[in-house]
């Protein structure tokens, strides 16, 4: 689905580290792997100290440059707006607590659109042009202000992961690792992964390894994934020796690929960070330590849904208790089916290719038609200019389009939207009616819309959000070759132009007119 020209540079503002953990950078990494996927470039300006991180974004293909400034500083500000301009970035992408209100105001009045990435709900980044917090307990309300609750890209719908997890079309994925399905798991679990984090400061691995050694019941192979910012693995390293003596243990540092280690897992005890939502999107049924205050809020919003157990706050855990939660998912098949089907309806690995999408439509939005919106419709259908490109040129009567409108609202195999702008503004519709596993898209813009790049806009997002739904699995639209702006926009928001197709795979009225696909 690619459109280069929709999808230009971003600026991707995030830090990393021992304490604060990899997470803001690697969610920011999903976000800048799905913007390349669509012919875009990103460009990271961090203050991340971790080597191997830096390697890891260099490795995907993307610039990197160190922060000169204080984190959040005035000058953070200046610096970050600097290479935004230099970059002549469509996006800058902000990640992390220490950014205020005052930092985006700040960016904001540079003139490039602002997306902030958000866990905590927090008011101040109302200010952003999007926000975006993939937490179940997430609510647009939250954002008042600039982003209004619909420019709030909030719940697990928005869960950033990277490529290796993310959907291409249902049913695959870019590494070929498959999810586990029901029933697929042993009545006995064998092959358990321990994942916390990139970093993990508080060295919970440790802790959740030396309660492992106390299970004797059988011989498990764990395999213990390390991050690239965690400071103890000289102390794992001892501790692993130790269970070695009753288990399989095998130690893996920063991999490349990390849903190629966890696929096949029967069980993984992980952080209740964004590893959590990308075992959720493989179907690994999961038990949560959490290892920072910001996780908690969505670990229980995880567990409230089903799609994992809480074992609790890292510093909290009693051995024997913990022992005795693990050993009901060691032991409970039927209860890891359970987890892994909650979890799998929960995270549907295509969060990241929804955010991408929505910046490069901004500032449009969609709402679903209503009947009130019969009048305005009506006005736009019977614009001399719609009339004049469309294939039916005939005006329109008011009894003909209400019938119209209630036939279409009534349709389960019709979506008609409106779209809206950064004010709340109508500026045009988008009609997709649906015959079997495709879809014909129509759309025309209000007279005063026109001329502003909305269209390609438009069209790519009603397409868009109808394949990533599944609501269909190609969007085809038929226009006449003499309607030069709808050729433009359909060839701009990156549809396949397939020609002019002989008359009688055309549809009436539409023949000698031109095909364009996306899939």
């Amino acid at each position: 689905m690619g459109a280069p020209s929709l999808f230009g540079s971003l600026c991707i503002r995030a830090d990393a580290g021992p304490e604060q953990g990899i997470g803001h950078v690697m969610r920011c990494l999903a976000l800048a792997q799905a913007w390349q996927d669509r012919g875009g470039t990103a460009t990271f300006l961090t203050a991340t100290q971790a080597p191997a991180l830096h390697e890891r974004i260099r490795r995907e293909g993307f610039d990197l440059q160190p922060l000169q400034s204080g984190v959040a500083s005035e000058a953070d500000t200046l610096e970050t707006r600097a290479l935004a301009a230099r970059l002549r970035a469509a996006w800058v992408v902000v990640d992390g607590y220490a950014f205020t209100g005052e930092y985006f105001e700040a960016l904001h009045a540079a003139g490039v659109p602002v997306l902030a990435i958000d866990d905590l709900s927090t008011a101040d980044l109302a200010v952003a042009d999007l926000v975006v917090n993939p937490n179940l307990q997430a609510d647009g309300a939250s954002y008042p202000g600039r982003a209004g609750s619909r420019r709030a890209l909030a719940g697990a719908p928005f869960a950033l992961l990277r490529r290796e997890f993310a959907l291409v079309s249902p049913g695959s994925r870019r590494s070929g690792v498959q999810p586990a399905r029901p029933g697929s798991a042993r009545k006995t679990v064998t092959q358990l992964v321990v994942t916390l984090g990139g970093s993990d400061p508080p060295n919970a691995t440790g802790r959740i390894l030396e309660i492992l050694s106390a299970f004797r019941d059988w011989r498990l192979g764990i395999t213990v994934v390390v991050g690239p910012a965690n400071p103890h693995q000289a102390s794992l390293r001892s501790t692993l020796t130790l269970l070695q003596a009753h288990h399989d243990v095998t130690l893996v540092v920063d991999p490349a690929d990390l849903a190629g280690v966890v696929a096949g897992a029967d069980l993984a005890i992980s952080a209740a960070g964004t590893t959590c939502w990308e075992l959720a999107s493989l179907g690994v049924p999961q038990a949560l330590v959490t290892i920072a205050e910001n996780q908690r809020r969505g670990a229980e919003a995880l567990a409230a849904g089903h799609g994992a157990i809480l074992l609790g706050w890292h510093r909290d855990l009693h051995a024997e208790a913990a022992l005795q939660q693990l050993r009901l998912l060691l032991t409970g098949d039927e209860l890891r089916q359970r987890l892994a089907s909650s979890a799998r309806q929960l995270i549907d690995g295509r969060g990241s290719a929804r955010v991408t999408e929505r910046m490069a439509a901004y500032p449009l939005v969609l709402r679903p038609a209503a009947e009130g919106d019969a009048e305005l419709l009506y006005g736009w259908a019977n614009d001399p200019l719609t009339r004049r490109m469309s294939f039916s040129p005939e005006r329109i009567s008011w009894a003909t389009h209400t019938a119209w409108l209630t036939k279409r609202l009534a349709d389960p195999d019709c979506r008609l939207s409106i779209a809206e702008d950064a004010t709340g503004q109508s500026v045009g519709q988008a009609r997709l009616d649906r015959n079997g596993h495709s879809a014909v898209l129509s759309f025309s813009l209000a007279p005063p819309a026109r001329g502003q790049g909305y269209a390609a806009r438009l069209v790519r997002l009603a397409a868009v959000d109808s394949l990533l739904d599944s609501w269909c699995h190609s969007v085809d639209a038929w226009v006449r070759p003499d309607n030069v702006p709808s050729v433009a926009a359909f060839r701009r928001a990156g549809f396949a132009d397939r020609g002019i197709p002989p008359a009688h795979d055309q549809p009436d009225p539409s023949n000698g007119a031109l095909l364009f696909r996306l899939a």
